[in-house]
């Protein structure tokens, strides 16, 4: 390797592990946490609406006596459990898209590109290296080996005391990029009978909590399901989702065709091309089956080119709309992030007159406004659609999980989506002294319908549940149902 390459490649991680430690040296837990809580209190949606909309404000001072009590037995050098604790306290609120995020500052520079430099900027990061294995499987005990539903994770779960958590899930081996062996995967808290509040560390370091259970050798975190291992390198063979990750169309039968949508991060024309191309055949047949599993969602736009062939009526009411919560860190950030941003300079009237709307209403949510989506043409075919959802679907997929159901054309089948869908558009703040910057968001979803109101964390149940079968059926299953009725 060419000597001034390396020694630069050096000189980086140098500094960037310098930065952390030196954010550490300077971190007064207590004082970070409170920042955060402050900052919750006075700009998120989530806060008005679960804690004083709601009248928590009882539980929620007992909950932040308690974290807070934690924080301040935090020393200088335990920054990573105070990011911990940064989650716990999100986990409070129903509010999916609180998030945080590594503050840019610590990885400028960094080529992902080079493997072995982002490895050894990631080798600063917690590991466990004592721990003891129990020599039997108990299996009330969290501890031990476990796998992922597919096999592409797995963990073991030791004991590991911290003022935050009693448990560690540590990884079994090294990837060479984003984790070392034995490095901290999830941490966990025992909550009793059975029931954990799990703390997932994801590849950029970045903690968000979810709620666990523990129940037949099987570990539910989240949305996740996790098997029980007898030792590191036996895997349980299950079920490996066989629907595909690319937007694409297949026609299934005579009667039956079907969209695979994975993700609505596509562009408008990527989903209006595809319907395109593919008219003629969908308008062909009385059947169409839109499977959006495990779309974590995107840009609503992507969407509307499926709704001509969804309604049967050419006006349709949006059954909800996002209302800005207006105070003056909101304002001031979403005003500084729009001006640089592109969608600014093609369309600056827009923007400025929805900044002057903003602080006019100050202080407040800006009014509420429900639009209405027009089509050209009622199509006969397909008269029947089916959309296909998982706990996998989120954000603006359940948005069009909510346009559907509009139609009395549309059943849903599969499984309750995410529910992450109630508040959006994230403005991000820094947190001094954390090596984060927190993902608030700014606005807050309203409904016409009133049973909408609380599927945080719930999510929209189907029509047809499908949770008995197997994910690889689903498609097979709604496809005879479909072509049963199209039959009578």
């Amino acid at each position: 390797m060419n000597l001034m390459i390396m020694f630069k490649k050096l000189f980086l991680v140098i500094c960037l592990l310098g930065f952390y430690a030196s954010n550490a040296q300077d971190c007064n837990a207590l004082k970070a946490l409170q920042s955060v809580e402050s900052y919750m209190e006075k700009n998120a949606p989530s806060y008005q609406n679960d804690v004083i909309e709601l009248k928590r404000e009882k539980e929620y001072q007992q909950f932040k006596s308690k974290i807070n009590n934690i924080a301040s037995q935090l020393t200088a050098k335990d920054s990573f459990e105070c990011v911990a604790l940064v989650a716990k306290y999100f986990h409070f609120f129903r509010d999916m898209h609180l998030q945080m995020d590594q503050k840019e500052s610590l990885t400028k520079g960094l080529d992902f590109k080079d493997s072995s430099t982002v490895f050894q900027y990631y080798s600063k990061f917690p590991t466990v290296e004592n721990y003891t294995i129990p020599n039997k499987i108990n299996k009330k005990s969290i501890e031990g080996y476990w796998q992922s539903e597919n096999g592409d994770l797995a963990f073991l779960i030791v004991k590991y005391k911290t003022p935050v958590n009693e448990y560690a899930a540590i990884a079994l081996q090294s990837d060479r990029y984003y984790w070392h062996k034995n490095q901290i995967r999830f941490e966990f808290s025992h909550l009793g009978n059975g029931k954990y509040l799990a703390t997932r560390w994801n590849n950029a370091r970045n903690a968000r909590c979810f709620d666990a259970t523990l129940s037949d050798s099987i570990l539910t975190i989240g949305t996740h399901k996790f098997f029980r291992m007898k030792d590191a390198n036996t895997f349980v063979d299950n079920y490996k989702p066989t629907y595909s990750s690319k937007l694409e169309f297949r026609e299934l039968s005579a009667l039956t065709n079907y969209i695979r949508i994975p993700d609505f991060d596509q562009t408008q024309d990527q989903v209006d091309s595809i319907v395109k191309k593919y008219k003629s055949l969908i308008l062909s047949k009385p059947n169409l089956i839109i499977d959006i599993r495990d779309n974590l969602g995107g840009n609503d736009d992507s969407y509307y080119p499926l709704l001509d062939y969804i309604y049967d009526t050419k006006k349709i009411k949006v059954p909800y709309t996002m209302s800005f919560y207006a105070t003056d860190e909101n304002i001031a950030i979403f005003e500084k992030d729009i001006r640089e941003s592109e969608e600014f300079k093609k369309d600056s009237t827009r923007f400025l007159r929805i900044l002057s709307n903003n602080r006019e209403n100050r202080g407040r949510f800006v009014k509420p406004s429900f639009g209405t989506l027009k089509t050209d043409t009622i199509y006969p075919f397909p008269n029947k659609i089916a959309v296909i959802t998982n706990n996998g679907c989120a954000s603006t997929a359940e948005g069009f999980i909510m346009m559907a159901k509009e139609s009395p054309r549309v059943k849903i089948y599969g499984t309750n989506s995410a529910g992450c869908f109630n508040y959006g558009n994230i403005l991000f703040s820094p947190v001094a002294c954390l090596p984060i910057e927190i993902g608030v968001p700014s606005c807050k979803v309203f409904f016409t319908h009133p049973n909408y109101n609380n599927l945080e964390n719930v999510g929209f149940a189907p029509d047809v549940n499908l949770s008995k079968f197997k994910a690889g059926k689903w498609v097979s299953i709604v496809q005879e149902n479909m072509e049963k009725s199209s039959s009578k």
